[in-house]
C-alpha cells in the first residue's frame, strides 16, 4: 500500500507537463504591456506549475490557486478554479515552450493575454546552490 501510495501521491507520481517555476518577464494584458510595479493587481509575477495545483502570483503578493489540465498534441493549458466556475476564473491558453522560454497566449474572460516567462532552474535558487552552513563567519544578508 504505501508503495502504491508513493506512486500515485508521491515522489513517484507523474508529474505534469509544465512542472515548474515560470518568472513573468513580459506581460501583454488587452494589447497594452504592464511594467512590473509592486502595487499592480493585474499583472502576474510568477507561475508555478505543480502536481496537484497551478498557482499564479500577481505583483502585490496575492496568489490564486487553478487546477490545470494541458493538451501536450494541441498546446493548451487550461486553468479553471477549484472554487469558482464563472468565466472570470477560467483561463484557456496556448503556449510556446522552447529552451528555457515560455510563451502564453489567450484569453481571460473578454481580456486578451500575452505572457512571456523565463523557466527557473532550482540551481538558480540561492538556498539550493550556497548550500548550508551552520557557522557563517561574515553575515550572509540578502
Amino acid at each position: 500500500g504505501a508503495y502504491e501510495g508513493q506512486r500515485k501521491w508521491g515522489k513517484k507520481a507523474p508529474k505534469p507537463a509544465l512542472y515548474g517555476i515560470y518568472e513573468v518577464e513580459e506581460f501583454v494584458w488587452n494589447n497594452d504591456t504592464l511594467p512590473p510595479l509592486k502595487t499592480d493587481t493585474i499583472r502576474w509575477d510568477k507561475l508555478v506549475v505543480d502536481k496537484y495545483s497551478t498557482v499564479v502570483y500577481y505583483m502585490d503578493g496575492r496568489r490564486s490557486y487553478f487546477k490545470n489540465e494541458t493538451d501536450t498534441i494541441a498546446n493548451k493549458l487550461i486553468l479553471s478554479s477549484y472554487n469558482d466556475d464563472s468565466s472570470k476564473n477560467y483561463h484557456e491558453l496556448h503556449y510556446i515552450l522552447k529552451d528555457s522560454l515560455f510563451d502564453i497566449d489567450g484569453r481571460k474572460d473578454q481580456d486578451s493575454l500575452r505572457v512571456k516567462f523565463r523557466i527557473k532552474k532550482r540551481e538558480d535558487y540561492l538556498l539550493l546552490n550556497r548550500g548550508f552552513h551552520w557557522v557563517n563567519d561574515y553575515p550572509f544578508n540578502r
